[in-house]
Protein backbone atom coordinates (compact mmCIF):
# COMPACT_ATOMS: atom_id res chain seq x y z
CA UNK A 1 0.00 0.00 0.00
CA UNK A 2 1.64 3.30 -0.74
CA UNK A 3 2.18 5.08 2.10
CA UNK A 4 -0.23 8.52 1.03
CA UNK A 5 -2.73 6.23 0.74
CA UNK A 6 -2.89 4.84 4.58
CA UNK A 7 -5.84 4.15 5.82
CA UNK A 8 -6.96 6.18 9.01
CA UNK A 9 -9.15 7.03 11.86
CA UNK A 10 -10.06 9.70 13.91
CA UNK A 11 -11.60 9.04 17.50
CA UNK A 12 -12.18 11.63 20.13
CA UNK A 13 -11.95 11.46 24.25
CA UNK A 14 -14.81 13.74 23.89
CA UNK A 15 -13.32 16.63 24.72
CA UNK A 16 -15.39 20.03 23.90
CA UNK A 17 -14.24 21.20 20.39
CA UNK A 18 -11.32 18.20 19.76
CA UNK A 19 -11.33 14.47 18.35
CA UNK A 20 -8.25 11.96 17.59
CA UNK A 21 -6.97 11.27 14.29
CA UNK A 22 -5.71 8.11 14.01
CA UNK A 23 -2.85 8.11 11.37
CA UNK A 24 0.85 6.85 10.63
CA UNK A 25 2.66 10.38 10.61
CA UNK A 26 5.21 11.24 8.46
CA UNK A 27 8.19 13.37 9.68
CA UNK A 28 11.14 14.54 8.06
CA UNK A 29 13.36 13.82 10.73
CA UNK A 30 13.72 11.25 13.34
CA UNK A 31 16.14 10.13 16.22
CA UNK A 32 17.62 6.95 15.95
CA UNK A 33 15.77 5.63 18.06
CA UNK A 34 11.93 6.95 17.04
CA UNK A 35 12.94 5.72 13.79
CA UNK A 36 13.74 1.89 15.09
CA UNK A 37 10.64 2.16 17.34
CA UNK A 38 8.50 3.44 14.18
CA UNK A 39 9.80 0.71 12.23
CA UNK A 40 9.32 -1.72 14.44
CA UNK A 41 5.46 -0.42 14.80
CA UNK A 42 4.95 -0.55 11.07
CA UNK A 43 6.42 -4.03 10.48
CA UNK A 44 3.72 -5.67 13.73
CA UNK A 45 1.17 -3.98 11.24
CA UNK A 46 2.29 -5.55 8.42
CA UNK A 47 2.26 -9.05 9.50
CA UNK A 48 -0.85 -8.37 11.40
CA UNK A 49 -3.14 -7.03 8.95
CA UNK A 50 -1.36 -8.30 5.63
CA UNK A 51 -1.64 -4.63 4.26
CA UNK A 52 -5.77 -5.07 4.40
CA UNK A 53 -6.12 -3.74 8.09
CA UNK A 54 -6.44 0.35 8.27
CA UNK A 55 -3.05 1.67 10.15
CA UNK A 56 -3.23 3.60 12.80
CA UNK A 57 -1.67 5.61 15.66
CA UNK A 58 -2.62 7.94 18.19
CA UNK A 59 -1.78 11.59 17.54
CA UNK A 60 -0.15 13.24 20.81
CA UNK A 61 -2.21 16.14 22.53
CA UNK A 62 -0.11 19.08 21.31
CA UNK A 63 -0.13 18.09 17.69
CA UNK A 64 -4.52 17.40 18.22
CA UNK A 65 -4.39 21.13 19.77
CA UNK A 66 -2.91 23.00 17.00
CA UNK A 67 -4.91 20.94 14.67
CA UNK A 68 -2.29 20.15 12.62
CA UNK A 69 -3.49 16.41 11.80
CA UNK A 70 -6.72 17.57 11.05
CA UNK A 71 -6.03 19.40 8.28
CA UNK A 72 -4.25 16.18 6.58
CA UNK A 73 -7.06 14.41 6.64
CA UNK A 74 -8.49 15.79 3.74
CA UNK A 75 -5.53 14.06 1.85
CA UNK A 76 -8.13 11.40 1.33
CA UNK A 77 -10.76 10.72 -0.93
CA UNK A 78 -13.62 10.99 1.64
CA UNK A 79 -14.40 10.83 5.45
CA UNK A 80 -16.70 8.73 7.13
CA UNK A 81 -18.06 10.68 10.46
CA UNK A 82 -19.42 8.57 13.02
CA UNK A 83 -21.29 11.14 15.90
CA UNK A 84 -22.37 9.96 19.23
CA UNK A 85 -25.88 9.11 17.94
CA UNK A 86 -24.66 6.35 16.26
CA UNK A 87 -25.08 8.23 13.01
CA UNK A 88 -22.63 7.74 10.33
CA UNK A 89 -21.63 10.38 7.66
CA UNK A 90 -19.79 9.90 4.40
CA UNK A 91 -18.95 13.45 3.06
CA UNK A 92 -15.87 14.78 0.89
CA UNK A 93 -14.77 17.38 3.67
CA UNK A 94 -12.91 17.27 6.94
CA UNK A 95 -15.06 17.64 9.60
CA UNK A 96 -14.66 20.69 11.89
CA UNK A 97 -12.64 19.94 14.71
CA UNK A 98 -14.83 22.62 16.63
CA UNK A 99 -17.68 19.83 16.48
CA UNK A 100 -18.17 18.28 19.76
CA UNK A 101 -20.68 15.65 18.21
CA UNK A 102 -18.00 13.56 16.65
CA UNK A 103 -16.58 10.50 17.83
CA UNK A 104 -14.50 8.81 15.15
CA UNK A 105 -13.50 10.25 11.79
CA UNK A 106 -12.27 7.40 9.08
CA UNK A 107 -10.50 8.48 5.91
CA UNK A 108 -12.09 6.15 3.11
CA UNK A 109 -10.87 5.16 -0.36
CA UNK A 110 -13.20 5.49 -3.50
CA UNK A 111 -11.16 1.74 -4.33
CA UNK A 112 -13.10 -0.08 -2.42
CA UNK A 113 -12.45 -3.09 0.42
CA UNK A 114 -11.53 -6.74 -0.43
CA UNK A 115 -11.88 -7.66 3.15
CA UNK A 116 -14.08 -6.22 6.11
CA UNK A 117 -11.96 -5.85 8.37
CA UNK A 118 -10.16 -3.13 5.98
CA UNK A 119 -13.15 -0.93 5.67
CA UNK A 120 -12.47 1.69 8.39
CA UNK A 121 -15.62 2.46 9.77
CA UNK A 122 -16.42 -1.13 10.53
CA UNK A 123 -13.43 -0.80 13.70
CA UNK A 124 -16.58 0.87 15.48
CA UNK A 125 -19.55 -1.79 14.02
CA UNK A 126 -21.52 -1.99 17.16
CA UNK A 127 -21.52 2.21 17.08
CA UNK A 128 -23.19 2.34 13.90
CA UNK A 129 -27.23 3.23 13.78
CA UNK A 130 -27.94 5.12 10.83
CA UNK A 131 -26.04 6.12 7.60
CA UNK A 132 -26.20 8.59 5.01
CA UNK A 133 -24.51 10.72 2.58
CA UNK A 134 -24.13 14.08 2.40
CA UNK A 135 -24.65 16.91 0.13
CA UNK A 136 -20.66 17.20 -1.20
CA UNK A 137 -20.56 13.77 -1.14
CA UNK A 138 -22.96 13.63 -4.23
CA UNK A 139 -20.06 14.17 -6.48
CA UNK A 140 -17.85 11.19 -5.41
CA UNK A 141 -18.42 7.95 -7.42
CA UNK A 142 -16.81 4.78 -5.39
CA UNK A 143 -15.51 1.89 -7.76
CA UNK A 144 -16.62 -0.76 -5.41
CA UNK A 145 -19.24 -0.78 -2.62
CA UNK A 146 -18.62 -4.63 -1.53
CA UNK A 147 -18.59 -4.93 2.49
CA UNK A 148 -19.53 -1.20 2.99
CA UNK A 149 -22.22 -1.49 5.85
CA UNK A 150 -21.32 -5.30 6.04
CA UNK A 151 -22.33 -6.86 9.84
CA UNK A 152 -23.52 -3.78 10.69
CA UNK A 153 -26.24 -5.46 13.14
CA UNK A 154 -27.18 -2.36 14.71
CA UNK A 155 -27.84 -0.34 11.75
CA UNK A 156 -31.55 0.66 11.93
CA UNK A 157 -31.59 3.13 8.84
CA UNK A 158 -29.95 3.69 5.06
CA UNK A 159 -30.56 7.17 3.17
CA UNK A 160 -28.36 6.25 -0.17
CA UNK A 161 -29.36 9.57 -1.37
CA UNK A 162 -26.05 11.52 -2.57
CA UNK A 163 -24.43 8.18 -3.47
CA UNK A 164 -23.82 7.99 -7.08
CA UNK A 165 -23.09 4.24 -7.72
CA UNK A 166 -22.78 4.87 -11.54
CA UNK A 167 -19.26 3.50 -11.26
CA UNK A 168 -19.33 0.64 -8.86
CA UNK A 169 -18.48 -2.64 -9.89
CA UNK A 170 -19.46 -4.97 -7.34
CA UNK A 171 -22.39 -4.77 -4.51
CA UNK A 172 -21.32 -7.93 -2.95
CA UNK A 173 -22.12 -7.99 0.88
CA UNK A 174 -23.21 -4.71 1.01
CA UNK A 175 -25.57 -4.89 3.56
CA UNK A 176 -24.55 -8.40 4.92
CA UNK A 177 -26.14 -9.27 8.46
CA UNK A 178 -27.66 -6.05 9.15
CA UNK A 179 -30.01 -7.83 11.29
CA UNK A 180 -31.75 -4.66 12.75
CA UNK A 181 -31.93 -2.77 9.21
CA UNK A 182 -35.71 -1.85 8.83
CA UNK A 183 -35.70 1.09 6.42
CA UNK A 184 -33.74 2.20 3.09
CA UNK A 185 -34.38 5.10 0.98
CA UNK A 186 -33.32 6.03 -2.09
CA UNK A 187 -33.27 2.76 -3.83
CA UNK A 188 -35.37 4.20 -6.20
CA UNK A 189 -32.62 6.52 -8.13
CA UNK A 190 -29.77 4.01 -7.33
CA UNK A 191 -27.76 3.55 -9.99
CA UNK A 192 -26.62 -0.06 -10.53
CA UNK A 193 -25.83 -0.25 -14.26
CA UNK A 194 -21.92 -0.87 -13.89
CA UNK A 195 -22.28 -3.61 -11.15
CA UNK A 196 -21.47 -7.24 -11.80
CA UNK A 197 -21.78 -8.66 -8.44
CA UNK A 198 -24.92 -8.67 -6.53
CA UNK A 199 -24.32 -11.42 -3.78
CA UNK A 200 -25.35 -11.10 -0.92
CA UNK A 201 -26.53 -7.99 -1.18
CA UNK A 202 -28.82 -8.02 1.77
CA UNK A 203 -28.23 -11.17 3.12
CA UNK A 204 -29.33 -11.92 6.52
CA UNK A 205 -31.62 -8.42 7.07
CA UNK A 206 -33.99 -10.07 8.65
CA UNK A 207 -35.85 -6.77 9.84
CA UNK A 208 -36.81 -5.81 6.26
CA UNK A 209 -40.35 -5.78 5.42
CA UNK A 210 -40.34 -4.23 1.62
CA UNK A 211 -37.92 -3.66 -0.97
CA UNK A 212 -38.59 -2.31 -4.25
CA UNK A 213 -35.68 -3.08 -6.97
CA UNK A 214 -37.34 -2.96 -9.83
CA UNK A 215 -35.75 -0.03 -11.01
CA UNK A 216 -32.26 -1.91 -10.98
CA UNK A 217 -30.15 -2.18 -13.62
CA UNK A 218 -28.87 -5.72 -14.06
CA UNK A 219 -27.43 -5.15 -17.55
CA UNK A 220 -23.94 -6.36 -16.41
CA UNK A 221 -24.76 -8.26 -13.22
CA UNK A 222 -23.09 -12.11 -13.35
CA UNK A 223 -23.65 -13.28 -10.23
CA UNK A 224 -26.94 -12.60 -7.33
CA UNK A 225 -26.33 -15.63 -5.60
CA UNK A 226 -27.71 -15.43 -1.49
CA UNK A 227 -28.84 -11.58 -2.44
CA UNK A 228 -31.78 -12.02 -0.39
CA UNK A 229 -30.88 -14.86 1.81
CA UNK A 230 -32.43 -15.12 5.38
CA UNK A 231 -34.66 -11.60 5.03
CA UNK A 232 -37.53 -13.37 7.21
CA UNK A 233 -39.42 -10.56 7.52
CA UNK A 234 -39.67 -9.33 4.14
CA UNK A 235 -42.99 -9.19 3.13
CA UNK A 236 -42.82 -7.67 -0.19
CA UNK A 237 -40.25 -7.65 -3.24
CA UNK A 238 -40.49 -6.10 -6.43
CA UNK A 239 -38.25 -7.19 -9.06
CA UNK A 240 -40.72 -6.68 -11.94
CA UNK A 241 -38.69 -4.39 -14.17
CA UNK A 242 -36.87 -4.35 -17.29
CA UNK A 243 -33.26 -3.76 -15.72
CA UNK A 244 -33.82 -7.32 -14.69
CA UNK A 245 -33.69 -8.50 -18.06
CA UNK A 246 -30.32 -9.57 -18.35
CA UNK A 247 -28.49 -11.99 -20.44
CA UNK A 248 -25.42 -12.28 -18.26
CA UNK A 249 -26.65 -13.82 -14.77
CA UNK A 250 -24.51 -17.19 -15.01
CA UNK A 251 -25.09 -18.02 -10.71
CA UNK A 252 -28.18 -17.38 -8.88
CA UNK A 253 -28.30 -20.04 -5.58
CA UNK A 254 -29.92 -19.57 -2.87
CA UNK A 255 -31.30 -16.29 -4.00
CA UNK A 256 -34.45 -16.53 -1.84
CA UNK A 257 -33.78 -19.03 0.47
CA UNK A 258 -35.26 -18.51 3.96
CA UNK A 259 -37.75 -15.73 2.75
CA UNK A 260 -40.47 -17.26 4.79
CA UNK A 261 -42.76 -14.07 4.82
CA UNK A 262 -42.92 -13.47 1.20
CA UNK A 263 -46.37 -14.24 -0.68
CA UNK A 264 -45.65 -13.15 -4.19
CA UNK A 265 -42.78 -12.93 -6.06
CA UNK A 266 -43.00 -11.54 -10.16
CA UNK A 267 -39.54 -12.43 -11.56
CA UNK A 268 -41.06 -12.24 -15.25
CA UNK A 269 -38.47 -10.52 -16.41
CA UNK A 270 -35.29 -12.45 -15.31
CA UNK A 271 -33.24 -13.84 -17.78
CA UNK A 272 -31.52 -17.05 -16.57
CA UNK A 273 -30.58 -18.36 -20.46
CA UNK A 274 -26.78 -18.28 -19.31
CA UNK A 275 -26.99 -19.41 -15.82
CA UNK A 276 -25.24 -22.53 -14.44
CA UNK A 277 -27.30 -23.20 -11.55
CA UNK A 278 -30.39 -21.99 -9.39
CA UNK A 279 -30.12 -24.73 -6.45
CA UNK A 280 -32.16 -23.83 -3.21
CA UNK A 281 -33.72 -20.71 -4.89
CA UNK A 282 -36.53 -20.30 -3.36
CA UNK A 283 -36.23 -22.98 -0.15
CA UNK A 284 -37.79 -22.12 3.06
CA UNK A 285 -40.39 -19.61 1.34
CA UNK A 286 -42.88 -21.05 3.56
CA UNK A 287 -45.53 -18.35 3.05
CA UNK A 288 -45.45 -18.07 -0.49
CA UNK A 289 -48.28 -18.67 -2.51
CA UNK A 290 -47.81 -17.45 -6.31
CA UNK A 291 -44.60 -17.21 -8.19
CA UNK A 292 -44.19 -15.81 -11.56
CA UNK A 293 -41.10 -17.57 -13.79
CA UNK A 294 -42.57 -17.30 -17.05
CA UNK A 295 -39.51 -15.25 -18.51
CA UNK A 296 -36.93 -18.29 -17.30
CA UNK A 297 -34.98 -20.45 -19.46
CA UNK A 298 -33.76 -23.52 -17.86
CA UNK A 299 -33.19 -26.00 -20.65
CA UNK A 300 -29.53 -24.83 -20.44
CA UNK A 301 -28.76 -25.44 -16.15
CA UNK A 302 -26.85 -27.79 -14.91
CA UNK A 303 -28.27 -27.53 -10.80
CA UNK A 304 -31.94 -27.04 -9.93
CA UNK A 305 -31.76 -29.20 -6.95
CA UNK A 306 -33.91 -28.58 -3.74
CA UNK A 307 -35.77 -25.31 -6.26
CA UNK A 308 -39.23 -25.45 -4.77
CA UNK A 309 -38.08 -27.32 -1.04
CA UNK A 310 -40.23 -25.68 1.83
CA UNK A 311 -42.83 -24.28 -0.75
CA UNK A 312 -45.37 -25.48 1.47
CA UNK A 313 -48.46 -22.81 0.27
CA UNK A 314 -47.28 -22.38 -2.94
CA UNK A 315 -50.47 -22.35 -5.19
CA UNK A 316 -50.18 -20.36 -8.11
CA UNK A 317 -46.99 -20.70 -10.51
CA UNK A 318 -46.79 -19.16 -14.07
CA UNK A 319 -43.75 -21.20 -16.17
CA UNK A 320 -43.10 -20.67 -19.57
CA UNK A 321 -42.23 -22.73 -22.63
CA UNK A 322 -38.44 -22.79 -21.80
CA UNK A 323 -38.82 -23.75 -18.08
CA UNK A 324 -37.47 -27.39 -17.71
CA UNK A 325 -37.25 -29.39 -14.55
CA UNK A 326 -34.74 -31.29 -15.90
CA UNK A 327 -32.22 -28.32 -16.78
CA UNK A 328 -29.22 -29.55 -19.01
CA UNK A 329 -30.32 -33.51 -17.36
CA UNK A 330 -31.67 -36.02 -18.77
CA UNK A 331 -33.98 -36.85 -15.93
CA UNK A 332 -36.19 -33.85 -13.86
CA UNK A 333 -33.99 -32.68 -11.17
CA UNK A 334 -37.00 -30.72 -9.29
CA UNK A 335 -40.57 -30.61 -9.40
CA UNK A 336 -43.30 -28.45 -8.28
CA UNK A 337 -44.74 -29.18 -4.11
CA UNK A 338 -45.92 -31.56 -3.76
CA UNK A 339 -49.91 -32.02 -4.92
CA UNK A 340 -52.05 -32.39 -8.33
CA UNK A 341 -51.61 -28.65 -10.70
CA UNK A 342 -53.69 -28.12 -12.83
CA UNK A 343 -52.64 -26.01 -16.38
CA UNK A 344 -54.17 -23.15 -17.69
CA UNK A 345 -52.85 -24.39 -20.87
CA UNK A 346 -54.90 -27.37 -21.11
CA UNK A 347 -57.53 -27.74 -18.63
CA UNK A 348 -55.61 -30.98 -17.49
CA UNK A 349 -54.35 -32.09 -13.47
CA UNK A 350 -51.07 -33.22 -13.21
CA UNK A 351 -49.32 -34.51 -10.20
CA UNK A 352 -46.07 -32.39 -9.04
CA UNK A 353 -43.93 -34.64 -10.76
CA UNK A 354 -45.51 -35.28 -14.10
CA UNK A 355 -46.11 -31.49 -14.74
CA UNK A 356 -45.16 -31.35 -18.85
CA UNK A 357 -42.43 -28.95 -20.11
CA UNK A 358 -42.59 -26.96 -23.30
CA UNK A 359 -46.10 -25.19 -22.30
CA UNK A 360 -46.52 -21.87 -21.47
CA UNK A 361 -49.43 -22.19 -18.67
CA UNK A 362 -50.36 -20.97 -15.22
CA UNK A 363 -50.54 -24.00 -13.18
CA UNK A 364 -52.86 -23.53 -9.98
CA UNK A 365 -52.99 -25.90 -7.08
CA UNK A 366 -56.67 -27.81 -7.03
CA UNK A 367 -57.78 -30.12 -4.18
CA UNK A 368 -58.05 -33.41 -6.55
CA UNK A 369 -56.82 -35.35 -9.68
CA UNK A 370 -59.84 -36.43 -11.90
CA UNK A 371 -58.80 -36.10 -16.09
CA UNK A 372 -56.53 -39.03 -16.11
CA UNK A 373 -53.40 -37.11 -16.47
CA UNK A 374 -50.78 -38.56 -14.97
CA UNK A 375 -50.49 -41.62 -17.81
CA UNK A 376 -52.75 -44.06 -16.56
CA UNK A 377 -51.97 -44.33 -12.65
CA UNK A 378 -55.17 -43.51 -10.37
CA UNK A 379 -54.77 -41.47 -7.88
CA UNK A 380 -56.67 -41.60 -5.10
CA UNK A 381 -54.30 -39.77 -2.51
CA UNK A 382 -56.10 -36.73 -0.95
CA UNK A 383 -55.58 -33.71 1.46
CA UNK A 384 -57.25 -33.11 4.73
CA UNK A 385 -59.37 -30.02 2.67
CA UNK A 386 -60.52 -32.87 0.02
CA UNK A 387 -61.65 -35.19 2.58
CA UNK A 388 -63.42 -32.20 4.51
CA UNK A 389 -65.10 -30.99 0.83
CA UNK A 390 -66.49 -35.15 -0.14
CA UNK A 391 -64.94 -34.31 -3.68
CA UNK A 392 -62.63 -36.57 -5.44
CA UNK A 393 -62.05 -37.88 -8.63
CA UNK A 394 -60.02 -40.75 -10.65
CA UNK A 395 -59.34 -41.75 -13.99
CA UNK A 396 -56.86 -43.33 -16.21
CA UNK A 397 -55.50 -42.01 -19.62
CA UNK A 398 -57.14 -44.27 -22.26
CA UNK A 399 -57.02 -47.50 -19.51
CA UNK A 400 -60.07 -48.96 -18.17
CA UNK A 401 -61.70 -46.60 -15.82
CA UNK A 402 -61.16 -48.53 -12.14
CA UNK A 403 -64.11 -47.46 -9.48
CA UNK A 404 -63.05 -45.24 -6.86
CA UNK A 405 -63.28 -47.04 -3.18
CA UNK A 406 -66.05 -45.49 -1.13
CA UNK A 407 -64.81 -43.09 1.43
CA UNK A 408 -66.61 -44.82 4.57
CA UNK A 409 -65.27 -48.47 3.44
CA UNK A 410 -61.63 -46.74 2.55
CA UNK A 411 -59.52 -49.16 0.05
CA UNK A 412 -59.54 -52.65 -0.65
CA UNK A 413 -56.52 -54.79 1.50
CA UNK A 414 -53.45 -55.15 -1.34
CA UNK A 415 -54.61 -51.84 -3.19
CA UNK A 416 -51.83 -49.69 -4.32
CA UNK A 417 -52.68 -45.82 -4.01
CA UNK A 418 -50.43 -42.66 -5.40
CA UNK A 419 -50.25 -39.97 -2.51
CA UNK A 420 -48.05 -36.86 -3.07
CA UNK A 421 -46.03 -39.07 -5.91
CA UNK A 422 -45.25 -42.10 -3.49
CA UNK A 423 -47.33 -45.20 -3.69
CA UNK A 424 -48.53 -46.98 -0.67
CA UNK A 425 -49.95 -50.81 -0.70
CA UNK A 426 -52.74 -51.16 1.80
CA UNK A 427 -52.82 -53.91 4.13
CA UNK A 428 -55.24 -53.59 6.62
CA UNK A 429 -58.56 -51.73 6.50
CA UNK A 430 -60.05 -52.31 9.68
CA UNK A 431 -56.97 -51.26 11.37
CA UNK A 432 -55.69 -48.38 8.71
CA UNK A 433 -52.33 -49.57 7.54
CA UNK A 434 -50.35 -49.03 4.19
CA UNK A 435 -46.53 -49.61 3.35
CA UNK A 436 -44.52 -47.18 1.60
CA UNK A 437 -44.51 -48.64 -1.53
CA UNK A 438 -42.11 -46.89 -4.26
CA UNK A 439 -40.63 -43.50 -4.00
CA UNK A 440 -40.90 -40.74 -6.52
CA UNK A 441 -38.58 -41.31 -9.66
CA UNK A 442 -37.84 -37.29 -9.36
CA UNK A 443 -37.52 -35.86 -6.22
CA UNK A 444 -34.00 -35.70 -4.30
CA UNK A 445 -35.81 -35.14 -0.88
CA UNK A 446 -38.06 -37.74 -0.33
CA UNK A 447 -40.33 -38.16 3.26
CA UNK A 448 -42.30 -41.80 4.53
CA UNK A 449 -44.83 -40.01 6.64
CA UNK A 450 -45.89 -41.29 9.89
CA UNK A 451 -49.59 -41.64 7.67
CA UNK A 452 -51.35 -40.68 4.96
CA UNK A 453 -54.65 -39.69 4.27
CA UNK A 454 -56.63 -42.05 1.49
CA UNK A 455 -60.32 -41.43 0.76
CA UNK A 456 -60.99 -39.82 3.78
CA UNK A 457 -59.48 -41.98 5.87
CA UNK A 458 -55.91 -42.47 7.83
CA UNK A 459 -53.78 -44.86 7.74
CA UNK A 460 -50.76 -45.51 9.47
CA UNK A 461 -48.15 -46.61 7.33
CA UNK A 462 -46.03 -49.33 8.65
CA UNK A 463 -43.59 -50.82 7.05
CA UNK A 464 -41.34 -50.02 3.65
CA UNK A 465 -41.13 -52.39 0.86
CA UNK A 466 -38.24 -54.13 -0.57
CA UNK A 467 -36.81 -52.13 -3.05
CA UNK A 468 -38.50 -49.09 -2.65
CA UNK A 469 -36.37 -46.53 -3.52
CA UNK A 470 -34.81 -48.52 -6.70
CA UNK A 471 -34.10 -46.45 -9.51
CA UNK A 472 -35.53 -42.99 -6.97
CA UNK A 473 -33.78 -39.81 -7.85
CA UNK A 474 -33.02 -39.40 -4.02
CA UNK A 475 -30.56 -38.57 -2.04
CA UNK A 476 -32.10 -37.64 0.93
CA UNK A 477 -34.99 -39.76 2.62
CA UNK A 478 -36.58 -38.37 6.13
CA UNK A 479 -38.44 -41.44 7.99
CA UNK A 480 -40.88 -40.15 10.37
CA UNK A 481 -42.73 -43.33 11.02
CA UNK A 482 -41.34 -44.69 14.12
CA UNK A 483 -43.58 -48.24 13.85
CA UNK A 484 -41.03 -49.74 11.36
CA UNK A 485 -38.66 -52.82 12.75
CA UNK A 486 -35.00 -53.17 11.25
CA UNK A 487 -36.88 -55.90 9.31
CA UNK A 488 -38.88 -54.26 7.90
CA UNK A 489 -36.67 -51.83 6.00
CA UNK A 490 -33.80 -54.28 5.67
CA UNK A 491 -33.72 -54.10 1.88
CA UNK A 492 -36.02 -51.25 0.54
CA UNK A 493 -33.05 -48.98 0.34
CA UNK A 494 -31.46 -51.75 -1.88
CA UNK A 495 -31.08 -50.08 -5.55
CA UNK A 496 -31.17 -46.32 -4.28
CA UNK A 497 -28.19 -45.38 -6.22
CA UNK A 498 -27.49 -41.63 -5.38
CA UNK A 499 -29.31 -41.50 -1.69
CA UNK A 500 -26.22 -39.81 0.53
CA UNK A 501 -28.45 -39.62 4.21
CA UNK A 502 -31.16 -41.22 5.91
CA UNK A 503 -32.94 -39.10 8.49
CA UNK A 504 -34.65 -40.82 11.04
CA UNK A 505 -35.72 -40.88 14.75
CA UNK A 506 -33.60 -40.73 18.04
CA UNK A 507 -34.87 -44.09 18.82
CA UNK A 508 -33.75 -45.95 15.45
CA UNK A 509 -30.83 -44.82 14.57
CA UNK A 510 -29.17 -47.68 15.90
CA UNK A 511 -30.84 -50.14 13.79
CA UNK A 512 -30.58 -47.67 10.60
CA UNK A 513 -27.12 -47.88 11.02
CA UNK A 514 -26.98 -51.34 11.00
CA UNK A 515 -28.69 -51.42 7.89
CA UNK A 516 -25.93 -49.67 5.94
CA UNK A 517 -22.63 -51.17 7.63
CA UNK A 518 -20.15 -52.86 5.22
CA UNK A 519 -21.39 -56.20 4.22
CA UNK A 520 -24.76 -55.20 4.78
CA UNK A 521 -26.21 -52.51 1.82
CA UNK A 522 -22.60 -52.36 0.31
CA UNK A 523 -23.57 -48.24 0.63
CA UNK A 524 -21.72 -45.26 2.61
CA UNK A 525 -25.08 -43.51 3.72
CA UNK A 526 -24.80 -40.77 6.79
CA UNK A 527 -27.72 -41.57 8.91
CA UNK A 528 -28.76 -38.84 10.95
CA UNK A 529 -31.09 -37.75 13.62
CA UNK A 530 -34.17 -36.02 12.20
Amino acid sequence: MPRNRASKRCEGPHTKGRWRIMRIASHKVLSGAALLLAGAFMLCLLLANAWESPQRAYADDTALASGRLAAQAGTDDFHAVLHDDGALVFQAEAPSASDSSVRAVYAGSLEGYASKRAVPWLQDVEQIKTARFADSFAALRPQSLKLWFAGCENLEYVDLRNLDASQSTSMQKMFEDCSALARIDGLEGFDTSSSTYFGSMFSGCSSLKSLDVSGFDASHVQVLCFMFNGCSSLQTLNMAGPGWKTSSLTLMVHVWEGCSSLKSLDLSYLDTSHVRSMTYDFNGCSSLEYLDLSGADTTGIGNLEHLFDGCSKLSTVKLGSAFSFRGSSKTAQCTLPEGNWKSSATGMVHAHDEVPEGIAATYVKVAAQGDGSTGGQVDTGETESESRSGTSDAGSGGAKPTAPAKPASGMAVGKTVKVGGSTYKVTDNERPAVTFAKAPKAQSRVVVPASVLIKGKRYAVKGISPRAFKGSAAKTVVVKTKGLTKNSVKSCFKGAAKLKTVKVHASKLRAYRAIFKKGNSGKTVSVKRR
